[in-house]
């Protein structure tokens, strides 16, 4: 009997003293399809909050370590004639695509990375050459945003769509508890009132969906705008320096 009491009566229980779930428990078929859809919508957000967390922080990581190393050095390309496989955040793809388009404008025949200033780096770069590894920066620049803001259009449109989709719940639970009331030829309040509970949880599954989906999206789009930022004046710091210097 008391092994009994301590699964069917305690789970029993446990729904009662909790709302969400009691109204979980009473809602219908469409009720529980939307709230399995929301519900496996939050884990695919979470997923992707905690990896963009997880690859913006890294990066910005090795952005702070790349920085502190390529302003010790005299001349823009040292840092990566030391190691041309140099890989990690999207600052240092830059660099390495710029310091290569450097190399193939001082030597178009090479048809290797290693055959890049075979002959050092004491060479004069024309106002044209400038503008190929600015627009070079630029267009890394463009595609290194692209890379770090995906996965952002799923955070939005749970952001967006997951009110919408826990109000259609609640809309489509009340107008089959109103209509199972008319049928029945009752409006007392203690037959409408499980029905409506029951709708309304569609709606605050949706709000928890969308409230923390609305959070990481603005903290992960702030974190990738800095980034961006941070490319950017890069970008023209290592122009400049490649004017200065060769």
């Amino acid at each position: 009997m008391d092994n009994l009491w301590t699964t069917e009566s305690f789970s029993n229980a446990l729904i009662a003293a909790n709302p969400l779930l009691d109204g979980i428990a009473l809602s219908g078929l469409f009720g529980k399809v939307i709230v399995f859809i929301l519900l496996v919508s939050s884990l695919v957000v979470w997923y992707v909050m905690i990896d963009k967390f997880l690859q913006l922080r890294r990066a910005r990581a090795e952005t702070r370590h790349f920085l502190m190393s390529f302003r010790k050095e005299a001349h823009p390309v040292s840092l990566w004639l030391k190691n041309r496989q140099m890989a990690g955040a999207p600052l240092i793809k830059v660099y390495n695509n710029c310091c290569r388009a450097v190399g193939r404008e001082l030597n178009p025949h090479a048809r290797d990375v290693s055959e890049l200033f075979t002959e050092g780096v004491d060479y004069e770069l024309s106002p044209r050459q400038i503008d190929v590894i600015r627009k070079t920066a630029d267009r890394n620049i463009a595609d290194e945003a692209l890379n770090l803001e995906s996965g952002m259009n799923l955070l939005s449109t749970a952001t967006a769509a997951a009110p919408f989709l826990g109000l259609l719940g609640t809309v489509w639970g009340v107008m089959v508890a109103f209509t199972a009331a008319a049928a029945q030829g009752s409006a007392d309040l203690t037959a409408l009132a499980p029905g409506v509970a029951a709708a309304l949880v569609t709606t605050v599954v949706g709000l928890v969906v969308a409230i923390p989906s609305m959070i990481g999206y603005n903290f992960i789009a702030n974190s990738i705008r800095t980034h961006c930022v941070q490319m950017d004046n890069f970008a023209t710091e290592l122009v400049e320096s490649f004017q200065r210097t060769m």
